[in-house]
């Protein structure tokens, strides 16, 4: 091994090991928030010091969520053996207040949890009875379990479980009780009930505005996941479990206890980054950890850990609509269909879940209530906030709202679309080829003149009736298709341009049918203007071949794309690059 290191680098590259070790022990007793300028100022110019400290700060802080779950694991499997088999547990039957513990239900890390009764004062009632754990006995975790009471005493939703009552044991451990949700964790329930999407976004919902009401108590819960969000056999979200939950009050020292190990505040499959790189904790927390959640609800499957640069955008998870198309198959019988849940999943839902699962907490929604308006705005068909609107986005919402008034709009955004990019590429041109470029620019300003005058004479917004019948978008569109036939049949090139582009208005609207019926009258004009193999008739066949293929007819599909790969090879190469 070479003095340069482990891959033989330029020696004079390599930094001093010692030095290395100083600078990161010194940076390691720093609170998180100090340790970058810390080394930037300890290093200076030593670009190799700085790059060595910085990988291995990284790669400390990506160790600690690994390390603390594996102590809490250990110290289960201890305490799960001096505690002994649920048969065998003393408490059972025990009285606490009013109520008497019958089965145990639950157990943590802290706590267990059991269902009691109360059989006294002429009514029943069933709640949950969380009680500290016998083999826990820090100071800092009884005050944490006494703030849980304090927590949910503060909070009152429909959507949290409630507290009942509270005390301590005869031997001095503290409890609480809650009313006693009887139900199945959210994912389960959705699969169960083999839900929709709409209906799964609905459930959520009732989620996100749980943790809004508890952000605006100042109270992060900062273990969401499937198992603390129950749901009734009513279909109401019941939110659960704030024991690890933190305080945001100036001054509070909520903190403090939680970097010993084996007490590890999350769970490392929710967790959101900062957690895992001991990080501040902040509303944000919560909201990363309700991305986690809806994923799972709609897609079956937690996201992808995102790590900075694996992705298109820095930091930001995989798209869930690319998740559901790699080979997973859910136990939720009503997500297997990946290709028609990949397709429901793109557009708003991927962009909404990507922004809840930034790496970075200030590149997030600003709280649970952003996170929960964008959902609304997608499920009414209105712009989220979560990206800026394209004009393609407002015209396919403004089509979904009023149909009739768009058509205007999208009539519009097509030709200045197909012709401004038209003209933009004959003045490229112009140079080489002045007299053909001006006779094209001649022939799309033509052709523009004419559709606008046909639009307005088909113009739904104008007038309410075609051919004497009441008047949708489509039969103006129709109507406008026509009158262009007829006043361009003796000009087939200008008029297969505008088919073709009317063919793609029909397929984006879903008309796939009417789209292909256009595309092979294009094809005939295309093949009558520029003979039968060029550039214009390959494309217009692949067009074919990917409408046959949405209607699914796979064999029609096939014949189309198979003709459009002959006839691009048969192109001599200038003309196939055109």
């Amino acid at each position: 091994m070479t003095p340069g290191g482990p891959t033989g680098g330029d020696p004079a590259s390599a930094p001093d090991r010692r030095e290395v070790d100083r600078v990161f022990s010194a940076a390691l007793d720093l609170p998180e928030g100090e340790r970058a300028a810390f080394v930037e100022r300890a290093c200076g110019g030593d670009a190799p010091l700085r790059a060595a400290v910085t990988r291995l700060l990284a790669a400390e802080r990506a160790s600690v969520g690994a390390f603390d779950a594996a102590a809490a694991a250990n110290l289960r499997a201890v305490e799960e053996l001096v505690e002994g088999d649920e048969d065998e547990d003393p408490r059972l039957g025990q009285r606490l207040g009013a109520f008497r513990l019958v089965r145990r239900i639950g157990r943590g890390g802290m706590a267990v949890v059991y269902l009691a009764e109360r059989d006294e004062g002429g009514f029943s009632q069933r709640v949950a009875v969380k009680l500290l754990r016998r083999s826990v006995d820090s100071a800092d975790d009884v005050a944490r379990f006494r703030a849980e009471r304090q927590i949910l005493a503060a909070l009152e939703h429909p959507n949290i479980a409630r507290l009942v009552d509270g005390g301590t044991t005869p031997d001095g451990l503290p409890y609480l009780a809650t009313e006693f949700v009887e139900g199945l964790p959210v994912t389960e329930w959705c699969a169960g009930q083999a839900l929709g999407i709409e209906q799964r976004l609905d459930l959520f919902l009732q989620v996100a505005d749980a943790v809004h009401h508890a952000h605006q108590k100042l109270v992060v819960h900062r273990d969401l996941k499937p198992s603390n969000v129950m749901v009734d056999s009513a279909g109401r979200v019941r939110l659960l479990d704030f024991g690890i939950a933190k305080l945001l009050e100036p001054g509070s020292d909520d903190d403090a206890p939680l970097t010993r190990v084996g007490h590890v505040v999350m769970t490392p499959e929710y967790a959101a980054p900062e957690q895992l790189g001991s990080g501040e904790v902040t509303t944000a927390t919560d909201v990363y950890q309700l991305g986690v959640l809806l994923h799972e609800m709609l897609t079956g499957v937690r996201p992808e850990r995102a790590r900075p640069g694996d992705e298109d955008v820095p930091g930001t998870a995989a798209r869930p609509s690319t998740r559901v198309t790699q080979g997973l198959v859910p136990a939720d019988p009503a997500l297997r269909d990946g290709a028609r849940l990949a397709r429901r999943l793109r557009g708003d839902l991927d962009v909404i879940l990507q922004t809840a699962l930034q790496h970075e907490p200030a590149r997030r929604y600003a709280s649970a209530a952003a996170f929960a308006g964008d959902v609304r705005a997608h499920l009414r068909g209105q712009p989220i906030s979560a990206r800026p609107d394209s004009a393609f986005d407002l015209l396919r919402r403004l089509a979904r709202r009023s149909p009739l008034a768009v058509a205007a709009a999208a009539l519009a955004l097509a030709l200045l679309v197909g012709w401004l990019v038209s003209l933009q590429f004959y003045s490229r041109e112009l140079a080489r080829e002045r007299d053909l470029a001006e006779a094209q620019a001649l022939r799309a300003t033509r052709a523009y003149e004419l559709l606008l005058g046909v639009f307005r004479r088909a113009d739904p917004l104008e007038r309410d009736t075609v051919g004497g019948q009441a008047a949708t978008v489509w039969d103006s569109l129709d109507a406008s298709t026509n009158e262009v036939r007829a006043m361009l049949r003796d000009e087939p090139a200008v008029l297969g341009e505008i088919l073709d582009t009317l063919s793609r208005l029909y397929r984006t609207g879903g008309h796939l049918e009417r789209s292909r019926d256009l595309l092979l009258e294009t094809l005939s004009l295309q093949r009558q203007v520029h003979g039968i193999a060029s550039p214009e008739v390959a494309v217009t066949l692949g067009e074919l071949g990917s409408v046959e293929a949405a209607l699914g007819h796979g064999e029609a599909a096939r014949g189309y794309l198979d003709e459009a790969v002959r006839t691009a090879r048969s192109l001599p190469h200038d003309r196939a690059a055109e």
